[in-house]
């Protein structure tokens, strides 16, 4: 997006409410939203309403209100339960806060737990991962003292109690093993099942805004007075402070980390004399060290903070009316977490904030509305009727998708819009998809033989005498051949019509189970069950050299622009190879197998992955041993892998998750993350890198930007 790009709204939904603006939480699902409200009618009676939203429409799919207003909301893991914090101060009535657990697809109450203080619930609380209990924040207004409670789910029975000067907020750990509370002594760290307090940090200003990092190492506290403090979680040793930002006073309001446990965004206060209103000023840092990622951002008013689960954006609103005109224009304004630079929307009156599950929307509290804003992400999807077999993006042009499903058939559709341009059944399991002649066409092959054909017009051919078909791979710039494994022998197919271009298969003494082509089409490489990697003359078959390893050839790659190819086996050997000239150009070893082999486009760095569960970068243009550059521990078996040809970045797949991560080559970091509710099973980036095309176990192709920083204007 461009520094004036606005988000898309999706839809505005009209909800009950007038005052202050409504608690909006997505289901960790994805699938609906909840806003709760308070109502103040002037007459002393307060009303709350409780309402669930499709995501992807806006209707209401249930609603109900009663006479208790609704501060806070929260979604128990498995979005089975909704939690409501809610005050009531009817005259005459029973005043005071109290918590609810509802059923959310009934709203029929599975219990209540009233408090022993009389005017009012905070906005805070929250379910143990196991959906079991409810943490919960119960304050009377004005009062010096605050408790904090944990409450069984299934009887609402009190399990502990801790009371606390002023409490301002509370985080879990991201084991939800402690509790993290700001108070107006510091910060105290409760043990989440017994409640006791097993450290305190004191000496500290009063902390208004905590957070704890995902990977529990991290404590993030915001102060009254403009610092901001971090800790060591396990320790409570003191770690960094950062000073005000400005020579005004400032108050920190909002904190927030991202999902890598890298950065903390803050959002602060700013008193400048003479000025109207109440300006803020969000700052993001370095979650270790401290220092700032790019200078403080202008935004006026403060508002309510949410970091994407994508580690893309920032979400600040700014709201309007307070105090009086002449002010900041209110709305949204989402940041991008890299650069700073905003996007900002017109939202009257927007509130509470918070993206969806997989950061693709936004959803915003209203005065009496919920909107949702798509923020750029996911650019298409295409629906599929099976588990993805395998997925193919097109070279050049318009960029077209092609991915098998196990029905078993074959989709195409053009990526940027979503149009479905051609469907096509295949006989037996699908082992690959390729694009041939030049992008119109898309060659297949199963357990049944090899099918090609065309995008546009009628042109279709199949060979079925090879038997059950390994691999495939599209052979010249156009893809004019097609080189195809079946069993023992590599054959090249003619793609306008699948007649054979050798004038007999090349022979192997094993099974050939991988092939590639270089990018001129003149060699074919191919991966044989004896544990040698051959290079062939595309243009008449012949075997021109082979390479041995001790173990089985488990990835095999051509660099895309160059005649550069790696082989990896399950020894732990990597080697590359000038395809042209036969000469060795590097070789690496170690104790862990290789499954994963990817190219950057101008072949200066090779990802390779690991069986000890990491990436490694190596530099292709040092001499001899190429060097790793960068090794990514990603925590879990690789599944896929892919580097980005725009910007050389890795994306990372591991073996059952439902998360693409995009690192950054040469620091490391991550850059990105798409998230899909179930595995992910392939990916390809488009060719100039603007694009990522993944497909899930939820049935869904989904086409969405690649992580790229925007473009300087």
């Amino acid at each position: 997006m461009s520094a004036s790009a606005a988000l898309r709204r999706l839809w505005r939904a009209g909800i009950q409410g007038n005052a202050p603006f409504p608690a909006v939480a997505f289901a960790p699902s994805g699938e609906w939203i909840v806003a709760g409200t308070q109502t103040g009618t002037g007459t002393g009676h307060s009303l709350g309403q409780l309402t669930v939203l499709d995501r992807h429409s806006g209707t209401v799919l249930r609603q109900i209100g009663d006479d208790w207003q609704i501060v806070d909301v929260a979604v128990s893991p498995d979005s089975r339960w909704l939690a409501t914090s809610e005050f009531h101060n009817h005259p005459g009535g029973p005043d005071g806060p109290r918590v609810r657990v509802l059923d959310a697809e009934t709203f029929a109450p599975r219990c209540q737990f009233t408090g022993t203080l009389d005017d009012r619930s905070s906005q805070l609380l929250g379910f143990t991962p196991d959906g079991g209990s409810v943490v919960a924040q119960l304050v009377a207004f004005g009062s010096p003292s605050a408790r904090a409670y944990r409450f069984d789910v299934a009887t609402g029975r009190e399990l502990w109690r801790r009371e606390l000067r002023l409490i301002n907020q509370m985080a879990f750990s991201g084991d939800a093993r402690t509790v993290a509370v700001a108070f107006a002594d510091g910060i105290a760290i409760l043990d989440t099942d017994s409640g006791a307090v097993v450290r305190q940090l004191g000496s500290l200003p009063e902390i208004r805004r905590i957070a704890h990092s995902p990977d529990n190492r991290r404590i993030v506290g915001g102060a009254a007075d403009g610092t901001l403090h971090a800790f060591d979680a396990a320790s409570g040793a003191p770690l960094w402070t950062v000073q005000r930002i400005t020579e005004h006073d400032e108050s920190v309001v909002r904190v927030a980390i991202s999902a890598d446990s890298r950065w903390v965004a803050a959002h602060r206060t700013v008193s400048i004399p003479d000025a109207h209103g109440v300006p803020g000023m969000l700052t993001v840092h370095d979650l270790d060290r401290g220092t700032l990622r790019f200078p403080p951002v202008e935004l006026g008013f403060f508002g309510d903070l949410a970091y994407s689960p994508t580690l893309r954006h920032v979400a600040v609103n700014l709201p309007l009316g307070w105090p009086a005109p002449p002010a900041p224009a209110n709305g949204i304004s989402v940041i991008d977490a890299r650069t700073g630079r905003p996007h900002v929307v017109s939202a009257n009156g927007a509130g509470l904030l918070a993206f969806s599950p997989d950061g693709t929307t936004l959803a915003t509290g209203g005065e009496p509305f919920i909107d949702l804003y798509d923020v750029g992400i996911e650019v298409s999807r295409l629906e599929i009727t099976a588990d993805p077999a395998a997925l193919a993006m097109s070279d050049g042009g318009t960029p077209v998708v092609a991915v098998a499903d196990d029905t078993p058939a074959v989709t195409v559709f053009a990526a940027r819009t979503g149009v479905t341009l051609a469907k096509q059944p295949i006989p037996g399991a699908v082992t690959g998809v390729a694009f041939a002649d030049g992008g119109q066409a898309v060659a297949v092959s199963s357990t049944t033989g090899v099918r090609l054909f065309s995008i546009i017009g009628d042109r279709f051919w199949t060979v079925e005498a090879l038997g059950p078909v390994n691999a495939l791979a599209a052979v010249g710039p156009a893809g004019a051949s097609l080189a195809v494994a079946a069993g023992k022998s590599v054959r090249l197919l003619n793609s306008a019509d699948g007649t054979g271009r050798w004038t007999a298969p090349s022979a192997h003494p094993q099974t050939v189970t991988r092939v590639a082509a270089n990018a001129d089409g003149t060699r074919i490489a191919t991966a044989c069950a004896d544990h040698r990697t051959r290079v062939l003359d595309a243009a008449i078959g012949a075997e021109l050299f082979a390479v041995a390893g001790d173990g089985a050839v488990r990835a095999l790659a051509f660099a895309p622009t160059t005649t550069l190819l790696a082989t990896g086996n399950d020894d732990g050997t990597v080697i590359v190879i000038d395809a042209v000239a036969g000469v060795e150009r590097g070789r690496t070893r170690r104790l862990f197998g290789v499954s994963r082999l990817a190219f950057s486009v101008d072949a200066t760095l090779l990802a390779v992955a690991w069986d000890d569960n990491t990436v490694a970068v190596l530099d292709l243009t040092a001499a001899g041993e190429p060097p790793a550059v960068r090794v990514i521990d990603c925590g879990a078996p690789i599944s896929l892998l892919a580097v980005n040809p725009a910007d050389r970045s890795v994306a990372v797949v591991t073996s059952g998750s439902s998360t693409v991560t995009v690192h950054d080559t040469a620091s490391g970091l991550e850059l990105a993350r798409v998230l899909h509710p179930r595995p992910v099973r392939a990916m390809a980036f488009s060719r100039d890198g603007t694009l990522l095309a993944t497909a899930s176990d939820d049935h869904v192709v989904r086409i969405t930007t690649s992580g790229l920083p925007p473009a300087t204007p």
